[in-house]
């Protein structure tokens, strides 16, 4: 058995994973309430039909179009009518029950954006010679101002949604399925575009692989039940990840009842030491308490930086001893610093056990607080950056999109060791594992198509004993 075989195949039926015996019959049902269809068992005479059609007819039947020999060229834009603005005023049960969002307005309702107030957060969190920060109820409004505008006015960030957002075309009806199974809003599907920009190619310094961007861990939990192994990573799947962010968010919605909330969790862990705290508080965690946290906790970190490093007097210390211990370390302070900030006059012997505080220059100050707030400020953007991608999508911004693919299901057996031939060399050939290049070659489809349609997989990586792929729908 090799290493894939070992971990249990899954299949999507009607927008919901489910276990596949490995003695399934033929007439298994495919992917997405697609059709009944019966295991692809294509004979000597169609394998030569597929041949003679050869790779352009397939290709052309996705869609896809050919751009070099072996390569899927990206296909023409289809020109569409510009759409109307639409504003969805429909406020789920949910949302009218969390009288506590106070953010629930601006996210039921699509919005102008007010383009003079528009401000980054990295403006609003800024070291500021020891000024303290301000977040309230319209910093969230402004941010996302910010980001509409920037998507509007940056050629890159532009370029990289009208790209995204016209890939995910080809997928969009089936991602919006399985969200809508999941019982997840449909603009949710959207989070593609603000984690990657349906981009897969590299993933995220941290290790998020996919276009949901889903840690190594998370994917392997049970809430995400992905795979991940040698040549196959189902995080690279725009359907399974589709269908584990959907898993995700529905569990932490349960979980949390605050939908803004929820997608900041979906980002990063700040979200959730403060819900921590906010549950053991015998609070109702909400984003508008997630953002008054992040206030109180920077603020908390300026006032410990203005104080300086706290500093326990050891046994025959001396100002000077301890001017120079910390300028060793890289810090600059000299022992006239030190009296000045402990307020020691001309007392020039200090006691073991006494408590001083280290003053930190300008610089030092501001480059640690860029490191305390970093992971902040991304957590803080998420949400506004989201619903600025969604507003842009449901205006009518962006417009083009690939057609809905047509594919069909292909159930992979690889040769069980009863089924062996007995001559040795058979038995060598019939031990070579099905793979993407050689079920291309036994179907008689570009080997390019299927690694289109089944990014989970390297071409060359063996396909789990009983496990569904996609093949073009010819």
């Amino acid at each position: 058995m090799s290493g894939l075989e070992q971990y249990p195949s899954y299949r999507y039926k009607d927008g919901k994973v489910e276990k596949i015996n490995s003695s399934s019959s033929s007439n298994e049902k495919q992917l997405h309430g697609e059709k009944v269809g019966q295991e692809e068992n294509i004979d000597e005479g169609r394998r030569k039909v597929m041949k003679g059609i050869g790779a352009l007819g397939v290709l052309a039947a996705l869609g896809l179009g050919v751009r070099k020999a072996k390569e899927v060229e990206k296909e023409e834009p289809q020109p569409q009518p510009q759409k109307e603005p639409v504003v969805n005023t429909t406020v789920p049960e949910t949302a009218k029950e969390n009288t506590e969002n106070i953010f629930w307005h601006e996210s039921a309702t699509l919005h102008e954006p007010l383009e003079e107030d528009a401000i980054a957060f990295r403006e609003v969190v800024k070291w500021d010679h020891g000024k303290k920060i301000e977040l309230n109820a319209n910093t969230p409004d402004r941010v996302e101002s910010y980001w509409r505008k920037r998507y509007k006015e940056d050629p890159k960030l532009r370029n990289s949604l009208i790209s995204g957002y016209k890939e995910m075309g080809a997928w969009l009806p089936y991602i919006e399925k399985i969200f809508e199974d999941e019982g997840v809003p449909k603009k949710y599907a959207y989070l593609a575009i603000a984690e990657s920009h349906f981009n897969i190619k590299k993933p995220s310094p941290a290790g998020a692989v996919g276009h949901y961007q889903i840690m190594p861990r998370t994917a392997l939990g049970k809430v995400a039940r992905l795979r991940i192994n040698r040549g196959f990573d189902e995080r690279k799947d725009p359907l399974k990840g589709a269908a584990a962010c959907a898993r995700l968010l529905k569990h932490d919605f349960n979980l949390i009842g605050d939908w803004d909330l929820t997608i900041s969790c979906y980002n990063g862990s700040f979200a959730w030491n403060y819900i921590k705290i906010a549950k053991k508080s015998g609070v109702k965690p909400t984003y508008a308490g997630f953002i008054e946290y992040i206030e109180q906790d920077i603020n908390g970190t300026i006032d410990k930086l203005n104080s300086g490093l706290e500093y326990t007097v050891r046994k025959k210390d001396s100002l000077r001893l301890i001017a120079l211990r910390f300028n060793h370390q890289g810090h600059k302070v000299t022992v006239d610093d030190i009296a000045e900030r402990n307020e020691l006059g001309r007392q020039v012997v200090i006691t073991e056990g006494q408590k001083l505080f280290i003053p930190l220059s300008e610089k030092e100050k501001e480059n640690k607080f860029n490191k305390k707030v970093r992971g902040y400020i991304e957590n803080l953007n998420y949400p506004p950056k989201f619903k600025a991608i969604n507003y842009l999508i449901e205006t009518g911004f962006v417009t083009d999109k690939k057609n809905e693919l047509k594919f069909r299901s292909y159930l992979v057996r690889q040769v069980q060791e009863k089924e062996q031939p007995k001559k040795k060399w058979l038995k060598r050939l019939s031990q070579k594992p099905k793979t993407l290049k050689t079920i291309a070659k036994e179907i008689g489809q570009p080997v390019e198509v299927l690694t289109y349609l089944n990014p989970a997989f390297d071409k060359k990586a063996p396909i789990p004993d009983g496990y569904t792929i996609r093949i073009a729908f010819v």
